[in-house]
């Protein structure tokens, strides 16, 4: 019997020692020293946009290269062989009312996409 495990998206500095992290950033902060998943960081052109909607189809469309097959695999590979819940990071703690950034955007992918039901940690 396999233990379901749960995946959410956070930003680096939230404390949890009960979720294995792993960075979904281009650049994870200098201390960080856990795994990078840098297929899921937005390219160069994408991180320079500042329209959310823009910025948001060039993302969907950089997440489209992947079957969800693939991201499992890609998030199974950098993860401690799923044995803790999994937390995909980048730096943004989106404390005010209107914030955004690509964390959120792929949890929204997936969601929508595939059916799964990845949270905010």
């Amino acid at each position: 019997m396999s233990k379901k495990i749960n995946l959410y998206v956070s930003y680096y500095s939230k404390r949890n020692t009960d979720v294995d992290k792993i960075s979904i950033s281009l650049y994870p902060p200098k201390w960080f020293d856990g795994p990078q998943i840098k297929e899921f960081a937005p390219n160069y052109e994408t991180f320079k946009t500042k329209d959310y909607n823009e910025y948001k189809e060039k993302y969907f469309t950089q997440l489209d290269n992947f079957s969800f097959e693939d991201i499992k695999k890609i998030i199974y590979e950098h993860s401690d062989g799923f044995k803790k819940d999994i937390a995909l990071c980048c730096y943004e703690a989106l404390k005010k009312e209107g914030e955004w950034c690509h964390r959120t955007m792929f949890m929204e992918y997936i969601n929508e996409k595939y059916g799964t039901e990845v949270k905010e940690l």
